[in-house]
């Protein structure tokens, strides 16, 4: 069964009232009973000395003053045989001490069910050794005792369950004072919606656990705004990105099938046509590894890779392109660099890096890949000699959708989303990326990837 915090609290502090006032009772009760056993024992042994005193001059039981209290109290003297020498008015004809022995050396205390007339009540009993080898045993009732520890008890039992009541309504209204602000903050979260993410929790004025409670989960409710924000930011412009092609492949199937056209012209469209759908086949592609990203590391596959190879693997690829463009791609890679990373992911990363200083270096330039090792991280660096990253720019280099001026607009290609996808490989890694302006003229983009190299 779960419980409300409310009535946990109130369970919990009734049961801590109840265990701590049923040990002091019974400390109480037991320290009651032994002053009070203590007290009868101190009369026994006052009244057993004034009945040996006065046997040695010659007295009787039966004298004046020699049992103080004829009703509570009583006396017997017994022969070392057990046999009755004298005994105090009412109380029975039989011996109050048996002992197997003929002599009594010290004395005993112990209690027992003694008849007074036409009564039997419980005895507390004292035998000390007497003149002439008898004994004398002293009796006190023990009715009033165990009527006052009785009624102690009683009186314990009744107090102590008034106060546990009382300590459960006490902790109830006073847990339900301490949760009050959780449940006011909880009707406001409760009220916040997609609609109107911009709401917060009023925290408490206080520097308690409530109030760090509340400043932590506006924290978390900024974070959360802001993921929103990114998330319809992101839809928006992966929208109007995937319009525009298909717009194009929709424009082009629409022409080609409006009237009869020959070969050549067919063609012309299917080719445009074609173009299109690659477009949209990227663009899938890059938001599927975006949307992958965001649920963390898992899309990484991680194995040993050589890093030389990789970019060599890179400028293949772009030789071509390259020299469309006129531009000369250098590597500056030491040999036997290996790193243990995803080489499917990485490969990506450096052909985006690559893919963008290419379209903006100018011609007869050099766009140049450098590697290294600093600290157990590999830094992969890609230079252009472009124009460079626009300042305004740099702060959202590598958001989804985010594009410069000048060569990195749409016009090339680009969805914006290459240096977004490079930050995502980066941090799927643990690593970063960074971008800067070079101080002649270029860009330069360093990729840090934390991995083990060799």
């Amino acid at each position: 069964m779960h419980l409300p915090i409310r009535a946990k609290v109130t369970l919990i502090a009734t049961g801590m009232m109840a265990v701590g006032l049923a040990l002091v009772g019974l400390f109480v009760y037991l320290r009651f009973t032994a002053q009070l056993t203590e007290t009868v024992d101190a009369g026994l042994s006052s009244r057993a000395d004034q009945i040996v005193g006065s046997l040695t001059a010659g007295g009787t039981l039966s004298e004046p003053g020699n049992v103080i209290e004829p009703d509570e109290a009583f006396a017997q003297l017994l022969s070392s045989d057990g046999e009755i020498l004298d005994a105090s008015q009412g109380v029975s004809s039989t011996p109050l001490f048996i002992s197997n022995s003929r002599v009594l050396n010290e004395a005993a205390v112990y209690e027992a069910d003694v008849r007074t007339g036409a009564d039997l009540v419980p005895a507390r009993l004292l035998a000390v050794p007497a003149p002439e080898g008898h004994i004398v045993v002293v009796g006190a009732s023990l009715e009033d005792q165990r009527e006052a520890v009785h009624d102690l008890a009683v009186l314990s039992l009744i107090g102590g369950l008034l106060a546990v009541l009382l300590s459960g309504a006490v902790g109830w209204v006073m847990a339900g004072a301490a949760l009050r602000p959780v449940d006011r903050m909880r009707r406001q979260a409760d009220e916040i919606s997609w609609a109107e993410p911009g709401q917060r929790l009023a925290v408490p004025p206080t520097h308690d656990e409530l109030g760090r409670l509340g400043c932590t989960l506006n924290e978390m409710l900024e974070r959360l705004d802001a993921a929103l924000v990114r998330e319809r930011r992101f839809v928006s412009d992966a929208s109007h990105e995937l319009r525009t092609p298909l717009a194009n492949l929709k424009a082009e199937i629409d022409v080609a099938l409006r009237r009869p056209r020959d070969e050549a012209t067919l063609r012309s469209a299917l080719e445009s046509a074609g173009d299109e759908t690659d477009r949209l086949v990227r663009l899938a592609e890059n938001l599927l590894v975006l949307a992958k990203a965001e649920h963390g590391s898992g899309f990484i596959v991680q194995g040993r890779v050589d890093i030389a190879e990789l970019v060599a693997q890179v400028t293949h690829s772009f030789a071509t392109m390259a020299a469309d463009r006129q531009v000369t791609l250098a590597t500056e890679v030491a040999p036997a660099l290996y790193a243990d990373v995803d080489a499917e992911r990485v490969r990506q990363a450096i052909d985006n890096l690559v893919s963008n200083a290419l379209r903006v270096a100018p011609a007869r330039s050099t766009v140049r890949i450098a590697t290294s090792t600093t600290g157990g991280e590999l830094v992969l660096q890609v230079i252009d000699a472009g124009p460079g990253f626009d300042a305004a720019f740099l702060e959202q280099a590598f958001e989804p959708f985010s594009r410069a001026d000048q060569g990195r607009t749409r016009s090339d290609g680009g969805a914006g989303l290459g240096l977004a996808i490079v930050k995502a490989i980066a941090e799927a890694h643990g690593g970063s990326v960074s971008a800067v302006n070079r101080a002649g003229a270029g860009a330069q983009v360093t990729l840090r990837l934390p991995a083990e190299t060799a």
